[in-house]
Order: structure tokens, then C-alpha cells, then sequence
């Protein structure tokens, strides 16, 4: 390495914060991100809506909760809400989309992410 005139030190520096990035990436699936959301909002809203907002939580972490939300795509977002939809359940699969798009915002503003995969869902999804 000495002679290619790379340096050691450097490059296993290198290597391991790839190596903690990844397993931060790995970490951050969508159940955490969807924990730290709402912990966050939960006191903006009524007893009643926590209630229902953990329940649309626990819907979608069903599905997509172990997925790094890194590598989350519409489609799997798309693939969490579609059997509700399917099911006759039209509010249901809305409100899971608006959830989903709540959750994916938050933590594109938080960094964890680029792009937001939830965004435009309710485009897909028949009419209420």
C-alpha cells in the first residue's frame, strides 16, 4: 500500500466509517423512524387519535416495518396499503397513505432519507 502510496491508517479509517454507515442505514428501518415520528407528534394528538394513528402504524409495520427506510420504494409502500384497499377499505388504505407520507416527510427533513416514497400515493388509490 506504502508503495502505491496509499496510506493504511487512512484507508482502514475509511473502511469503517463506510462500515458504520451501513449498519446505521440497516438500523434505521421504517419501525423506528415511525417510532421516533410519532413520539414526536403524539401530544398534538387526542387520546382517541393515538389510539388510531398506533394502529395505522402497526399496519404498515406489517409490511414494510423492517425494511431500512433508505431503501424504501412507492411500490412497497404502495404493497402495505393495497390489501386494505382490496379489502373494501377505502378510508383505511387513505389514511394508512397519509400516514406513510407523514412518517416519510419526517424523516427526509430529518436526513435519513432523499427522496420521499410515499409521495403521490393517494393518487393510486380509488376515491373515498
Amino acid at each position: 500500500m506504502l508503495a502505491n502510496d496509499i496510506d493504511p491508517g487512512a484507508q482502514k479509517k475509511a473502511a469503517k466509517e463506510e462500515a458504520e454507515a451501513a449498519a446505521r442505514e440497516q438500523a434505521l428501518t421504517f419501525a423506528v423512524v415511525a417510532q421516533e415520528w410519532f413520539a414526536t407528534k403524539q401530544d398534538s394528538y387526542a387520546a382517541a387519535n393515538i389510539k388510531k394513528k398506533q394502529w395505522l402504524i402497526s399496519l404498515l409495520n406489517e409490511r414494510i416495518g423492517e425494511k431500512p427506510i433508505s431503501k424504501l420504494v412507492p411500490t412497497d409502500i404502495l404493497g402495505a396499503i393495497r390489501p386494505v384497499e382490496a379489502a373494501g377499505h377505502s378510508v383505511t388504505a387513505h389514511k394508512l397513505a397519509e400516514t406513510a407520507g407523514q412518517i416519510c416527510r419526517f424523516a427526509r427533513t430529518c436526513g435519513y432519507i432523499v427522496f420521499n416514497p410515499a409521495d403521490g400515493l393517494k393518487e393510486v388509490l380509488k376515491p373515498i
